[in-house]
């Protein structure tokens, strides 16, 4: 399934919105050191690990549309 040309649009806009790169980045950075953390146990940590890979999933599926749509753009 692929984005309208306005979703992709707006995705651009919000994904590269320096603000929302930070937030990213820090959810990323929290996530990864809850699921290392030896304070928390298995079951804990692999949920994080779970949340942080499905992050990572989805950003790159963003980054996909929107690099798309820049392309588009180009031609």
């Amino acid at each position: 399934m692929s984005v309208s040309e306005r979703a992709s649009v707006i995705l651009g806009r919000v994904f590269n919105d320096p603000a929302t790169i930070e937030a990213v980045d820090e959810l990323k950075a929290d996530l990864t050191k809850k699921a290392t953390a030896s304070s928390g146990d298995a079951a804990s940590r692999q949920r994080n690990l779970d949340v942080l890979w499905g992050l990572e999933a989805l950003m790159v599926k963003i980054r996909a549309n929107i690099k798309i749509e820049q392309e588009e753009q180009a031609e």
